[in-house]
């Protein structure tokens, strides 16, 4: 049985990586019904359920992936993404606070809070969080693209364009 759950979570991530979350989540499912507590599964239907716009069933098997691996930063940053997309900023926040407590020099997780303060129109706290990013990973090509925006909204057109560049640069690279 061992063998047929590994071979069906490596079709799904095969799938998840081609696009197809839908597909990918009925090998997930596939697992999940033979073991309801198999992380990998757990968290990739996550990701699948995500993609398809299905917040609540994502954030469900993200929760039920916490209960077994509480320490899990790329977990509680996908729970607030997942949360974020949803809008549930609060609750996006909270989960965003977690991860950064288990990893803070994770530039994704850096830009994802950003993300999240920007939209709540904390400008100048957003630029703190993408700056925070590009210092952990200077190419963060997202993190590169939301500190243009911020600047642009902030009124410094100079910096947006010198970010743009540099976004534009690592694109021919």
């Amino acid at each position: 049985m061992s063998e047929k759950l590994h071979l069906l979570v490596n079709q799904g991530a095969d799938l998840l990586s081609l696009n197809n979350p839908e597909e990918a989540e009925r090998c997930f499912a596939q697992v999940l019904e033979i073991d309801p507590a198999h992380l990998l599964a757990l968290f990739n239907s996550a990701i699948a359920l995500s993609r398809m716009d299905k917040f609540k069933p994502a954030e469900e098997r993200l929760i039920r992936f916490l209960e077994l691996r509480s320490d899990d930063p790329e977990a509680w940053n996908q729970l607030g993404y997942i949360r974020f997309q949803s809008g549930n900023s609060g609750e996006a926040a909270k989960a965003y606070a977690r991860a950064e407590e288990l990893n803070p020099k994770d530039a994704t997780i850096q830009n994802n809070i950003g993300a999240l303060n920007f939209v709540q129109g904390r400008y100048e706290k957003a630029l703190t969080c993408f700056e925070k990013a590009l210092g952990i990973d200077k190419n963060h090509r997202d993190a590169l693209f939301n500190i243009a925006d911020t600047c642009e909204v902030l009124g410094r057109l100079q910096e947006a364009q010198a970010y743009r560049r540099r976004l534009n640069e690592l694109k021919t690279i």
